[in-house]
């Protein structure tokens, strides 16, 4: 009787075993080893492994190989590299990266692979509220990892001007769901009395507005608004005119580069700062060049991380995501600029100390439904 097996189910029965192992502790038992040591080194494993997906996912990204996979459906990696245009290699490579992490599904039969519909949703989908290639695309924010090892030791760590022109398009992605689908919806329209202003020609100004979406956001809404957005970062205003411009918008909204410390008086009846003060040099005068800038009855909408109080609060992906980049990018920059570094886990506490310093005689937090933001209301 012969036990001949074909190549392929060979293959998959070994592929197997290690995983089978797995399930009964005998891959990697070390002989003596407390249980403790032993579960934190499967912990060390699972997160440089969770490190490298992550890279290889923003390679994905990068590349379009999400969105060739989204549209092309079941494809073997020959098919998928002419799509591409890629070295067939190495997308064989990144497909079995992406196999063993589950982002994407593998036929042995056919040999093929595809990207499931719900993981295209969040990975491609730019108009979903659950969009996250941002985040992806935010990793872009280690490449300065040497700049900050200078800050660790005394240096002055990274500037803006260290950071590649993925940091700025990630940040923007980022924000994307939440400046198509909570901006207007949520949180402005919270402020009922606002909306009615802008409604009626009132003016609106983005601080710190990166690529200009907030700003879009807004015209879009409120057709009869004059709409301004600055930055202190040139790039970010150029792409926000070229947004605006693709939006049709273009005669409606001004963009300008500026660090808005000392913005005109009594112009503004609503001035959003989305994720922004933090990073500020002096955020103090600026919150005060803010509130000068306000008219008589204006808003700030203020956006900032929904972080806990405490610390063991905050023992969560969340908050690990949230003090990672504040550390390579949002306290580290704010750092290097001479600011005080309050970075991106700037609590409830600290923001009503800045605007009580700043002379802002009215704060609340919104009572609005967001796991990612607080949305602060303040008012002269």
């Amino acid at each position: 009787m012969s036990l001949a097996i074909g190549r392929k189910t060979f293959w998959r029965l070994l592929s197997a075993v290690p995983l089978a192992l797995a399930g009964t502790g005998c891959a990697r038992r070390q002989p003596g080893a407390p249980a403790g040591e032993e579960q934190f080194g499967d912990r060390i494993l699972r997160d440089t492994a969770t490190a490298m997906l992550s890279f290889g996912a923003y390679i994905g990204d990068r590349l379009g190989i999400y969105r060739a996979m989204a549209a092309a459906g079941r494809s073997t990696v020959p098919q998928l590299a002419s799509r591409t245009g890629l070295n067939q290699r190495y997308l064989q490579e990144w497909l079995g990266l992406m196999v063993t992490a589950a982002y994407v599904e593998y036929d042995p039969e056919g040999e093929t692979y595809w990207l499931p519909p719900d993981h295209a949703t969040v990975l491609c989908d730019e108009n979903s509220p659950l969009f996250g290639a941002g985040l992806i695309e935010s990793l872009a924010c280690v490449f300065v990892t040497p700049k900050v090892l200078e800050g660790f030791r005394g240096g002055k760590g990274p500037v803006p001007a260290d950071y590649p022109p993925e940091q700025w398009e990630g940040i923007e992605r980022q924000m994307t769901p939440v400046y198509r689908h909570a901006l207007v919806q949520s949180y402005l329209a919270a402020m009922p009395e606002v909306m009615d202003r802008l409604n009626q020609g009132g003016t609106a100004l983005d601080l710190g507005c990166r690529g200009g979406l907030a700003s879009i956001t807004i015209a879009k809404a409120f057709p009869a608004a004059r709409v301004f957005g600055v930055d202190v970062h040139a790039a970010s205003v150029e792409r926000a005119r070229a947004n605006a411009a693709a939006a049709g918008l273009a005669g409606r909204i001004r963009f300008e580069t500026y660090d808005g410390t000392v913005l005109p008086r009594n112009q503004f009846d609503l001035i959003t700062t989305c994720h922004a003060i933090h990073h500020a040099a002096d955020p103090v005068r600026l919150l005060g060049s803010v509130r000068e800038a306000l008219t008589d009855g204006g808003v700030l909408l203020m956006l900032e991380g929904n972080v806990p109080e405490e610390l063991r609060n905050n023992i969560n992906p969340w908050g690990n995501w949230l003090h990672g980049l504040s550390l390579f990018y949002c306290m580290s920059s704010s750092l290097a600029e001479g600011g005080p570094g309050y970075g991106a886990v700037s609590k409830e506490s600290d923001v009503r100390v800045l605007a009580r310093r700043a002379g802002f005689t009215r704060f609340r937090r919104l009572p609005v439904e967001s796991r990612y933001d607080a949305v602060y209301e303040m008012r002269a």
